[in-house]
Parts: C-alpha cells; structure tokens; sequence
C-alpha cells in the first residue's frame, strides 16, 4: 500500500526480494528529471539578468559583487541553499553570479544580503522553514515556464540558445 503511494506520487523505494534489491524507479514511466528542470531555470535565472548584448552574447553583473561577465559563465547562485526545498526554486533567491561569488566565496552572502534587503530576505527565511514536496507537477511547471521564458528572452534580444 505505501509502496503504490510512492510510485504513484513519483517517489523510488527499495524493496528487498530474497536475496535480490528491485528498484522501482527504474518501473516508473520516464519523467522529468530535476537535473534537466535546474539547467532550463538556471538558464533563465542568467537570461533575464542580461544588462548588455555584445554581438550575440548577453552580459550581466554579478548580483554581489558586480563585476560584468557573460551570462553563459556565471552561475545561477543561491542566497539559501538549493538544498531547502521551499526555496530551490524562487527567482527572488538566484541571482546571475560571477564563479568566484558563487563557489569561492560560498555565494557571498553578506553582500547576497545587502542587495536582496532585510524584509525579502526575512520573507525567504521564513519560507524556507516550510515543509515543500517537490513533485512531477512542480517541476513540469517550472520547466515550462523557464523554457517559454528561455525562447522569449533570446529572441526579443536576438541571442543564440544554449
């Protein structure tokens, strides 16, 4: 019983048959994966923070530090961690930012911060405590509406996809 609520719901189990471990995603018809769903997002996150188009390429500045570097270099950076759920996926939590910020710098937090303002940081936090299931109709839905804005973005400002 618990096990049909999983596969139903999209959720992989483990059950141990004799001596033999079946995985039950490998029986769930194929959906979206999450991996594919972040790189459409993190692709629209960089796109809609083009400041300037050089040629065919989009440049933008890092949200916390602003230095100016092709959106295709930079990161979709996090203000709280991707791994809160609740919050994975709010444009109001990933900003364009340069490699250094994001990784070197742990996403720069203080200046993360600074530019996001106390009151919408505070609203992030509180939303991050909340309890979120990320399911195949989140992720369907965040898909389409990154790649409806991924084809918008570079044909109003004449960039190539990537």
């Amino acid at each position: 019983m618990i096990l049909d609520k999983a596969k139903q719901a999209g959720r992989y189990g483990k059950k141990a048959k004799g001596s033999r471990v079946v995985n039950y995603v490998d029986k769930l018809p194929k959906k979206i994966k999450e991996a594919t769903v972040w790189q459409n997002f993190s692709k629209s996150v960089r796109l809609l923070s083009i400041t300037l188009i050089v040629g065919s390429e989009g440049l933008g500045e890092c949200f916390t530090c602003g230095k100016t570097i092709p959106i295709k270099e930079g990161d979709a950076g996090h203000c709280i961690s991707r791994r809160i759920k609740p919050t994975k996926y709010n444009r109001t939590n990933v900003k364009l930012q340069c490699k250094r910020c994001n990784k070197w710098l742990n996403g720069n937090q203080t200046a993360f911060i600074k530019n996001l303002g106390i009151k919408t940081y505070t609203e992030l936090l509180d939303l991050s405590g909340m309890f979120f299931k990320i399911d195949q109709s989140f992720l369907s839905e965040v898909n389409e509406e990154s790649k409806f804005l991924i084809n918008k973005i570079c044909k109003a400002k004449g960039i190539e996809k990537w």
